[in-house]
């Protein structure tokens, strides 16, 4: 399974969700609105024109609250959703077979090196995975090796920061599932709130 695919599931998943909770919220408000505009409706027949305009501008005044908290609980489930859905993403990454693992983690040290020689920080317990994978991108390579960093290690599994005297790249799952959090919380933002 790719980054992409990866995505693209948490992406359909957080717009499922949203929705849902979307709708729960439009059918509570609706039941509440209605029941509010009858209550003033029946008030307003037997109270003078300016105390209908009174319970009117409270009315207004609350529905506006109601709606602001409306939202926020939304946000709220949202995130906690969102949140929910890349832990579960990053566990099943880390549960993938070995060798799918390597071939991915081998496919981002040639995309973040490119013909640089550096080093990789990595968490000790994928020490095995990374031994296997540097031997085939270093074969290729004249003097630009890439090797493990025995100095610095990560402090949870899961991706690798590539290292040279005058830069890093952070290619741990945590920042990669960020990013992808990142690109895709305005489109989530999108669904729940333009209607």
């Amino acid at each position: 399974m790719g980054l992409e695919k990866i995505r693209q599931t948490v992406l359909d998943e957080a717009k499922a969700e949203a929705k849902h909770i979307t709708e729960a919220a439009q059918k509570q408000s609706a039941s509440h609105i209605a029941y509010g505009k009858e209550e003033i409706k029946k008030e307003a027949e037997w109270l003078y024109k300016t105390r209908a305009l009174s319970l009117e501008e409270e009315f207004n005044r609350r529905l506006i609250q109601f709606k602001g908290s409306a939202g926020k609980q939304i946000l709220e489930k949202r995130n906690a959703l969102i949140s929910s859905l890349f832990d579960q993403a990053r566990q099943k990454i880390l549960a993938w077979p070995e060798d799918t693992y390597a071939q991915v983690m081998g496919r981002l040290i040639k995309k973040v090196s490119g013909d640089l020689s550096g080093k990789i920080q990595i968490h000790p317990e994928e020490n095995q995975v990374f031994s296997k994978v540097l031997p085939g991108i270093n074969a290729t390579r004249d003097e630009a090796k890439i090797t493990i960093d025995e100095a610095i290690s990560l402090p949870e599994r899961g991706g690798f920061i590539f290292a040279r005297a005058d830069f890093d790249v952070d290619q741990t799952l945590s920042t990669l599932l960020r990013e992808i959090e990142y690109q895709i919380l305005p489109v989530i933002a999108k669904e729940l709130f333009e209607a």
